[in-house]
């Protein structure tokens, strides 16, 4: 899925993540990548 920008990874990855068995989205789980950017990435629930 191509995308313009680092604001819309963190969405295409919670988006496939909920429909991946075994992991989690969180509502305010932000984790600092790098610099300024922010991601929510799933956590595996095995």
């Amino acid at each position: 899925m191509p995308v313009h920008g680092e604001f819309e990874r963190n969405d295409m990855v919670e988006h496939f993540a909920e429909y991946m068995s075994g992991h989690a989205v969180t509502k305010h789980g932000w984790v600092q990548s790098y610099g300024s950017r922010c991601v929510k990435p799933p956590i595996p629930l095995r």
